[in-house]
């Protein structure tokens, strides 16, 4: 995965935070930090940070090498036994809540893997957020396995203070996943299209986009499980939950990465519901997560969920809403999308 070099063209490269290692009691572990420079959303703003990345390192470093309970054990678990010989952070991508980094390891054994090491970027609310998406990982990981990263183990990074007060140390939480090679992070730009969000990025086309569309919501209805009626949430899909990755043929595969929350006890008519009427201000425009085209989620949603079950979903999806408060266009776009499913009921 390659994130957008949201750094200031200004601003001269940083230099690399290099650690020569420390010895453990048989082994010595060479840490490598790098990409602290800051970070930017679409529109130009810096992304605020709550502590100094130099912060995060150190106290990762000293978990490291006195009581580390999750992060040299997600990495054997990929890497299988023996010490591990070198970890290399980098800053891939950074949010409102929570930091990504790069994290390449090596072992004894001359393995090495890639996974992301996501760090939330306050003790309160951030934490909050990363402990919640770990666990919802963990859920639909198991249900699209195909799609989704692969969560690993998870925990707290005390922060100290700068002025080495105890009491105003901090606790943020942490966890692993597997690394996807080949993908982007996933963007918006101002003419409601996605686009590849790295330093020079790519624009999808407007035929791309609906395929991109169509990909997230066949990615979404993969978690839905009918017994335990649960589901991931409408995702954000501005905010780096999803990467892509472009074939020179120009196919694309969109991948989740995060998962914020979770609809729970709601039906299938419901999840389309939500679908159907998921809208984000961008800008001046409204961003719609379904696509232009009908046909082009009636698709989708066959292919997913089967054409019985989507019959019997969609003359419910607005329940016992009146009609006169139901936006007209998404009615219209149920109707639609009923004459595709069952065109003999609606005729």
């Amino acid at each position: 995965m390659r994130s957008k070099a949201q750094g200031s063209a200004a601003t001269a490269r940083e230099p690399e935070r290099r650690k020569e290692g420390f010895k453990g009691a048989q082994h010595a572990i060479k840490i490598e930090w790098s990409g602290f420079k800051p970070m930017y959303d679409y529109w130009g703003n810096e992304i605020r940070r709550y502590y100094q990345l130099e912060t995060l390192a150190s106290a990762t470093e000293h978990l490291i090498r006195t009581k580390d309970y999750f992060i040299q054990s997600s990495l054997r678990e990929v890497l299988g036994p023996g010490p591990i010989t070198s970890m290399r952070f980098t800053l891939f991508q950074e949010g409102r809540f929570q930091l990504i980094f790069q994290l390449r390891a090596a072992n004894a054994r001359k393995k090495t893997a890639t996974f992301a090491f996501v760090v939330a970027k306050n003790s309160e609310e951030c934490s909050k957020v990363a402990y919640e998406e770990h666990q919802h990982l963990k859920t639909i990981h198991p249900r699209n396995p195909k799609e989704i990263v692969e969560p690993y183990r998870g925990g707290n990074i005390f922060l100290p203070d700068r002025h080495k007060r105890i009491a105003h140390g901090r606790e943020v939480y942490a966890y692993l996943t597997s690394w996807l090679n080949g993908f982007d992070e996933l963007g918006v730009d101002k003419n409601l299209q996605f686009i590849i969000n790295i330093e020079k990025y790519h624009t999808f086309t407007l035929a791309q986009t609906e395929t991109i569309k169509q990909q997230i919501i066949m990615c979404m209805l993969r978690t839905y499980d009918p017994v335990q009626r649960s589901c991931m949430a409408i995702p954000e899909i501005a905010s780096g939950d999803f990467v892509v990755q472009l074939h020179r043929t120009g196919r694309t595969q969109v991948r989740l990465i995060a998962c914020r929350k979770m609809m729970t006890k709601v039906t299938l008519s419901a999840i389309l519901r939500r679908i159907i009427t998921a809208q984000w201000d961008w800008g001046k425009e409204v961003f719609f997560l379904r696509p232009e085209a009908p046909e082009t989620l009636a698709e989708a949603l066959i292919e997913t969920l089967g054409q019985e079950d989507v019959a019997m979903a969609l003359p419910h999806i607005f329940g016992h809403v009146k009609r006169r408060e139901v936006d007209q266009v998404a009615w219209d776009y149920v109707q639609a999308l009923r004459e595709i499913v069952s065109p003999r009921e609606t005729a």
